[in-house]
Parts: structure tokens; C-alpha cells; sequence
């Protein structure tokens, strides 16, 4: 009892939800965080460069309400911001890891609707601000940092699930698309295979990407806890019933932060997350107001429920 209340103090006072967003690049030369507001959480960065500009999205998450929606911004080189910030998908429940990538000339978004229960898939009608729905792909599920990816001109997704026996963080099941992404075809759980099935290697962690014709990843290792640190993968493509990969290199939070579970590169650009360690005594006092508030919130639900 005691080492649990240690472990609720240690995780939601001393180190709350307060996740930031890194950058570095040849010019940077090393990890540089970009500001961002008091109130709020951002994580779960992914770069594209477009017509010369750099954008990053992330879930960008309000402390307060507890709920994240999907923003895009203008990575600002020689001032080391985040400008034009805008919000390009929000619902009534919790969105994450936005995976942007391109298809067939066009960019789609696949982002984290763990809560609705299902994966779906969005198209830029101007990109990066406007956005349409266009088809469920699975349904009745909880999966949560979904990759799509080509391999051998066949068509697949990467994401890990809950339930049937696993937990987000110690699995990672594929899905052959057989109609492609874009075709009519409705999947459930049933329907994905697992490729990777521990703790220590399996949730996705940002794109796949190729070097030297081979495929690498980022993983989540979260033996410790979740997002403890990031692993470069070497994946087998070859033999996907094989469930091969091999950790090239351990990626460990820089210094001043305990937390980090997204990476992604492009043009010479590396962006990654962080959980920082709470450093000055008014953001404990902050975050255990809002921790409070929260809670009473829930209490003052769950009575109101039983008592209708």
C-alpha cells in the first residue's frame, strides 16, 4: 500500500502529464525544446516537409478537460518555435499519434482513435489544415499507434491491440489490407496477426522507414513503465510469420526528463517527445489542484449515475 502510494506521488505530482516536444537537426546539433503553453501537453510529433516548410503534428492535450485532439504547426528554425499553431482534428473523445503519410500522390491521416473503438482513415483536402473522413477501416477494437506501411506492393497496418489475452504495450499485430487502403473491406480483431508480442519491443513508436533497403522502426520499450524509452529496430520483412526484429540501438530520455515514446525523422530533421520531471514548487501546487478537480469530477459522475 505504501509503495503504491510512493509510485501515485512519484507519477502524478512530482511528474505529472506534462509531455513536450523536441527537435534537432545538422544545424541544431542537439535536443532543443520547443515552447509551448502552461496549460497544456503535447506529444506524439510527426514531421513532413512540404513545399519547403516544415510542419509538425501532434496531440496536443489540455491538462484541465484530459482529453487530446490532433494540431499542426510551422516549425520556426531560427527562433526554435511552433508558429501557426492550429487544431486540424478534434472529437468528443481522445485523439493521438497522428500517422500522416502519402498514398498514391495524396496525404492521409490515420490517427489514434483508441476510444471510438476503431481505426480510421482521413484525407488532406489542402494541406496541412483541412481534413475529410474517409472510411472506417476496423471497428470493435482498441488499437492504439497504428503504422500503415507497403511492402512488396502489398498493403498493411501495424498497431498494437488490446485484449484476446494482450495489453497495448506488449504486442504489435499487422493486417494484410486485401482491398488496399482504400477499398470497402471492414476488419475486426479477428482479422490482424501478431508479429511482435513483448513489453520490451513491440508498441509502435513512429513511421517505418527504409536505409540501405532494409526496414527500421521505432519501438516502445516499456518494461518500467510506459514510454521508459525508444529502441531502432531492424525489422524482417521477409517472413512476416517469422516475428523477427533486431535491436540496433537503445534510445534513452535525455536529461531533466523521465519519459518518451514517439520519434520520427525527415530531411535531417529528428522530432521526439518527452515527460518532464516537475522542477519549480508552483507546478506541483497546479498539478495537484487539476488532479483533485479531476477526481472529484468523477466522483460527483459515478453518484449521479447511481443515483439515476
Amino acid at each position: 500500500m505504501i509503495a503504491k502510494f510512493i509510485n501515485f506521488i512519484y507519477l502524478y505530482v512530482l511528474t505529472p502529464h506534462k509531455w513536450v516536444i523536441l527537435i534537432k537537426s545538422g544545424k541544431l546539433n542537439k535536443w532543443k525544446e520547443l515552447f509551448q503553453p502552461v496549460n497544456l501537453s503535447r506529444a506524439d510529433p510527426f514531421i513532413i516537409i512540404h513545399e519547403d516548410k516544415i510542419y509538425i503534428f501532434f496531440e496536443e492535450f489540455d491538462i484541465k478537460e484530459r482529453r487530446g485532439y490532433l494540431c499542426v504547426g510551422e516549425f520556426n528554425e531560427s527562433n526554435n518555435t511552433l508558429d501557426q499553431v492550429k487544431i486540424i482534428l478534434s472529437k468528443e473523445y481522445h485523439l493521438s499519434y497522428p500517422n500522416i503519410f502519402q498514398y498514391k500522390g495524396e496525404y492521409y491521416l490515420i490517427p489514434e482513435t483508441e476510444e471510438n473503438n476503431s481505426i480510421d482513415l482521413y484525407k488532406f483536402i489542402s494541406f496541412p489544415h483541412s481534413l475529410i473522413f474517409i472510411r472506417r477501416i476496423a471497428s470493435d477494437l482498441k488499437a492504439v499507434d497504428t503504422e500503415f506501411f507497403l511492402i512488396d506492393n502489398q498493403e498493411f497496418l501495424f498497431t498494437s491491440l488490446s485484449g484476446e489475452g494482450y495489453s497495448f504495450d506488449d504486442n504489435l499485430h499487422y493486417l494484410i489490407l486485401r482491398d488496399g487502403l482504400l477499398g470497402n473491406s471492414m476488419y475486426g480483431i479477428g482479422d490482424f496477426k501478431l508479429f511482435s508480442s513483448s513489453n520490451k519491443n513491440s508498441r509502435n513508436a513512429g513511421k517505418y522507414f527504409y536505409v540501405n533497403e532494409e526496414l527500421y522502426r521505432y519501438s516502445q520499450d516499456s518494461t518500467l513503465r510506459y514510454g521508459a524509452n525508444l529502441n531502432l529496430v531492424k525489422m524482417n520483412i521477409h517472413d512476416l510469420d517469422n516475428k523477427h526484429e533486431k535491436i540496433i540501438k537503445k534510445i534513452f530520455p535525455q536529461l531533466g526528463y523521465i519519459c518518451r515514446h514517439t520519434m520520427n525523422n525527415n530531411g535531417g530533421y529528428t522530432v521526439t517527445d518527452a515527460k518532464k520531471i516537475n522542477a519549480n514548487f508552483g507546478d506541483v501546487v497546479r498539478t495537484i489542484f487539476i488532479l483533485l478537480n479531476f477526481i472529484a469530477k468523477k466522483i460527483k459522475s459515478n453518484l449521479y449515475k447511481f443515483t439515476n
